[in-house]
C-alpha cells in the first residue's frame, strides 16, 4: 500500500507551446491509455483549419495535467522541474495545483516561476491564539524593516510592533469568544 496525494486545479502555458516544441516531450501522449504511465502530461488543443490543400491540424499544449489515480507526489515535482527547465524561460505557467494527503494538514501546492518549481506549505492561523499572533507580530517585525528599513527608519520597535500586531490581526480576523 501506497500514499496516495489528490491533487486538484490547472496550470495554462503561455503562449501555448508549439507542436516543434512538444512533439518529442515525453509529456505529449495523445491516447488517453498511455497517461496512467505518467504523471504529467500537457493539455493539448487542436484545431483543424479549413485550406485549399485540405484540412490543416493544428496541435499545442495549452496546460498540464496531473493524473489523479496512480501519482506519485515525488514524481510529479520532478516531471514539473523538467518541463521547467525546458520551456520555463519562453514561457509563463498560470495557475497552481493544490496536493493533498492522506493525514490531516499534509496540505501544499505546486509552484512554478521561470525554470523554478517548489513545493509551497500553508500556514495555519488559529484567530483565537494570542500568543500565535503576538510570535507572528515579533516574526514580522523582524522580516520587514530588513525590506522596508527606510520607510520605517523613524518607527521606534513599540510603534512598529503595534503595527504588525494591527497586520497579523487584520489576516487572521478578529479573536472569538
Amino acid at each position: 500500500m501506497s500514499y496516495h496525494t489528490h491533487f486538484d486545479g490547472d496550470i495554462e502555458i503561455v503562449p501555448p507551446l508549439t507542436w516543434r516544441e512538444i512533439r518529442n516531450s515525453p509529456y505529449f501522449i495523445e491516447s488517453t491509455a498511455y497517461r496512467r504511465h505518467c504523471p504529467v502530461t500537457f493539455e493539448t488543443q487542436s484545431v483543424v483549419e479549413d485550406t485549399a490543400t485540405g484540412p490543416l491540424r493544428r496541435i499545442t499544449a495549452v496546460g498540464v495535467l496531473i493524473d489523479n489515480d496512480e501519482t506519485r507526489a515525488d514524481d510529479v515535482v520532478k516531471a514539473f522541474g523538467e518541463i521547467a527547465k525546458t520551456h520555463g524561460e519562453t514561457h509563463r505557467f498560470v495557475g497552481r495545483f493544490e496536493a493533498g494527503g492522506e493525514q490531516a494538514g499534509d496540505l501544499w501546492r505546486i509552484k512554478i516561476e521561470g525554470t523554478e518549481v517548489t513545493r509551497v506549505w500553508p500556514a495555519i492561523v488559529w484567530p483565537d491564539d494570542p500568543d500565535l499572533v503576538g510570535h507572528l507580530a515579533k516574526e514580522l517585525a523582524y522580516m520587514v524593516p530588513t525590506t522596508l528599513e527606510a520607510r520605517f527608519a523613524n518607527w521606534g520597535a513599540g510603534e512598529f510592533n503595534g503595527f504588525a500586531t494591527d497586520i497579523i490581526r487584520s489576516i487572521t480576523g478578529p479573536a472569538q469568544k
